[in-house]
């Protein structure tokens, strides 16, 4: 069965996205998708970026917007 989490990947590789992001809160890839449990929708798609040094005490990944699609 194809779940709306399935869908959402799907639709977001498809367009060239690594994952989702908050911009200037929280990121995430497909390996790990939306493990803080809130609602993606108000997310936009995001590309893996380098961690800025400011975030590297907390973040280990870091995902940026694509910009407009």
């Amino acid at each position: 069965m194809i779940t709306a989490k399935d869908v959402l990947i799907k639709g977001l590789r498809a367009i060239g996205a690594e994952g989702l992001c908050s911009p200037g809160e929280c990121g995430c890839g497909f390996d790990d998708f939306v493990p803080c449990g809130h609602d993606p929708l108000g997310c936009v798609p995001a590309k893996k970026a380098p961690v800025p040094e400011e975030e590297k005490d907390e973040w280990d990944e870091w995902y940026e917007p694509m910009g407009v699609i």
